[in-house]
Formats: C-alpha cells, structure tokens, sequence
C-alpha cells in the first residue's frame, strides 16, 4: 500500500508528493473549480504535437486518487491559513 508521505506547496498553486518516503511527483497543480466550491487536483502533463494534454503520471484507481488528493488539498488549505495568519500578524 501506498503512503503520503510530504506534501509541499509552492505559492504558484502547485504542489510536490513524496510518496512511501522514497518517490516524488512533482508538478502537481491545484486549481479553484469553476463553482467556486474546492478544488481540482491536476497531475503533471504534457502537451502533445496536436496540442492535447496528457498527464505524465496519475493514479490508476479511484482509492489512490482520492487518497492524493485529499492529502493536496489539506496542505494547500493548510498553507492558505497560514499565510493569512501571517498577514493578520
């Protein structure tokens, strides 16, 4: 089984994955949704000749790609309060 092991947040939104201590997904972006109600997980990709993005990696299952995005998403709110209790400081 995998494991999340550091997550890092960069201020451009995007966000590296260490996973099982000895893996790292770089790249990983993180978008407002549309809706304005959480955000959308982005794997790294790649432009394609055609112009058609495709990611790099991703997971294959619905459980680790929960599991990834979860932990994203807590770090980057995470961060978010941070630098807002920075700021009130």
């Amino acid at each position: 089984m995998i494991e999340i092991t550091e997550v890092r947040i960069y201020t451009n939104n995007i966000a590296n994955i260490t996973i099982n201590g000895c893996f790292v997904v770089h790249g990983i972006k993180i978008f407002n949704k549309k809706t304005g109600d959480g955000y959308i997980v982005s794997m790294p990709n790649r432009k394609t000749k055609n112009g058609e993005r495709i990611d790099i990696c991703h997971p294959i299952d619905k459980e680790t790609r929960k599991m990834i995005d979860d932990a994203v998403i807590k770090a980057y709110e995470e961060s978010l309060a941070e630098s807002v209790n920075a700021v009130e400081v």
